[in-house]
């Protein structure tokens, strides 16, 4: 461990201090011992470093006051501090673990920042797909609606007529290759002559016998 000090009082110092570095080196062996003690010895080899430092600067600062040595200590640095022998490679394991701690964290905030990017971008074309999907569905809908209600209108204006119009388009629907003959009412089936003709059949005979 490390002090840095100096003499704010030069009467005290000069009455009451012989040997500067072997009072330092004994007050401060002292204080850190009682810190130790107190302290885990996880902390003192990872994070606690800094806050051992402070505690050694004010447990020598006031073992020096009460010396009336006239020394003020500016600070306190922990130069090293290592783990007994025989924890070591408990140590070293633990320093491991740690590191590979701190390498699985950034591995995933990494898949996390791409991730979440990428799946907030599809929750995004979902809603827009459904948002799209929705308004044609609803002007389908409404066109549906539009039409039905002219029908219902043309219906209740003539009925026989948009019956009639309705049997066709259904029909048409049904047989759209079928050649259709519409007769009127008055017509008798049994006693009719119908002649069927193909236009097609017909034009390709007269183009042959030209």
């Amino acid at each position: 461990m490390g002090s840095l000090y100096r003499i704010n009082d030069a009467t005290a110092y000069l009455l009451n201090v012989n040997n500067i570095d072997t009072l330092i080196q004994s007050a401060a062996s002292t204080s850190i011992r009682q810190i130790v003690g107190t302290s885990k010895i996880d902390d003192i080899l990872t994070d606690g470093k800094e806050q051992m430092e402070t505690a050694a600067r004010n447990s020598l600062s006031q073992t020096l006051n009460k010396s009336d040595s006239g020394i003020e200590i500016v600070n306190v640095q922990l130069i090293q501090a290592d783990p007994p022998e025989s924890v070591l490679s408990s140590f070293q394991d633990l320093a491991t673990a740690r590191q590979d701690k701190s390498i699985y964290i950034n591995e995933a905030l990494s898949y996390k920042n791409t991730i979440v990017p990428q799946a907030n971008a599809d929750a995004y074309k979902i809603v827009s797909e459904a948002e799209s999907y929705k308004e044609d569905k609803i002007q389908t809908a409404k066109g549906d609606a539009a039409l039905f209600a002219q029908k219902e209108n043309a219906y209740s204006k003539s009925k026989k007529v948009t019956k009639f119009r309705l049997y066709l388009e259904a029909m048409e629907k049904v047989l759209p290759d079928a050649q259709k003959l519409l007769l009127g009412a008055d017509v008798n089936v049994n006693n009719a002559e119908l002649w069927i003709g193909n236009n097609t059949n017909s034009g390709n005979q007269e183009d042959n016998a030209n």
